[in-house]
């Protein structure tokens, strides 16, 4: 049942993939917009405006930790209602390498919490229930779900032969991972900053929740891309670039792929 609830909610970021890999030529002559606002756009939310700092994020351990603030102009009608805000939302939370995560959103019209934690792990899959509350003009919303995801396959780099290449940069050693989507695979976001991608799903998750949309499986499958470079030693998120798949069925867990493609790390 879980599967299916994880399934069901990947299918509206699998629509926004589908419609990228469609318009890449469109999307290079014009102004580019972020995947945070495509994506929300898939859920019936408009972005007007958005911008988000991250003013201190660190990786402590096996845990991503951050804060900042994100300020936006948004609307929407999926409530039954025409709703519009402008906001100015106080941020933090991490992203675990387990798969679990916890972000905040605390302004002067609203503020919410949502909360993941690994119930159960397989060799290819994470299980997390997922809490989720919201407090708007004094009402209080909680709501829970539990979603599965797909692990990323890591290359044994305990043998070099599968790592296509290794070379040195200053104090850092640059690992090119081999990638293992599977054949007839479809990219569809080349290279993505780790750190770009950390403020863009703590920018949705803020504006998603005012909403009342829960967009549990889009962060979860970033805190799996989290838990596919738990092997690669000590990196800062600006140094890990991220490659974005749709994976042809049948497929274990989904239809989405999220692997490292190359890693700098502490030597």
């Amino acid at each position: 049942m879980n599967r299916n609830i994880g399934m069901r909610a990947l299918s509206a970021l699998l629509a926004v993939l589908l419609v990228s890999v469609a318009m890449v030529p469109a999307v290079a002559a014009q102004s580019e917009k972020r995947f945070e606002e495509e994506l929300l756009q898939s859920m019936g939310i408009k972005v007007n405006s958005i911008d988000t700092e991250l003013r201190d994020y660190k990786k402590v351990g096996d845990t991503i930790f951050f804060n900042g603030n994100v300020k936006f102009d948004a609307e929407s009608g999926i409530s039954g209602k025409f709703e519009r805000i402008y906001a100015d939302q106080q941020v933090s939370g991490y992203y675990s390498e387990n798969g679990s995560y916890h972000i905040e959103s605390v302004g002067t019209s609203y503020s919410s919490v949502i909360d993941a934690q690994v119930v159960s792990e397989s060799s290819d899959a994470i299980t997390l229930k997922i809490e989720q509350m919201v407090v708007k003009n004094g009402v209080v919303k909680a709501s829970s779900d539990t979603v599965t995801l797909p692990k990323t396959e890591r290359p044994d780099l305990d043998d070099l032969s599968g790592v296509s290449g290794i070379g040195l940069t200053s104090d850092k050693t640059k690992i090119d991972l081999p990638s293992m989507a599977p054949p007839g695979s479809t990219l569809v976001f080349n290279d993505v900053q780790y750190f770009y991608l950390l403020h863009g799903t703590v920018a949705l998750a803020a504006i998603a929740t005012y909403f009342g949309v829960l967009p549990a499986v889009i962060l979860g499958l970033v805190a799996a891309a989290l838990n596919a470079l738990a092997d690669y030693g000590d990196f800062d998120p600006e140094d890990c670039y991220l490659d974005v798949w749709l994976v042809p069925e049948p497929h274990p867990s989904a239809p989405i792929l999220i692997e490292v493609d190359y890693v700098y790390v502490y030597t």
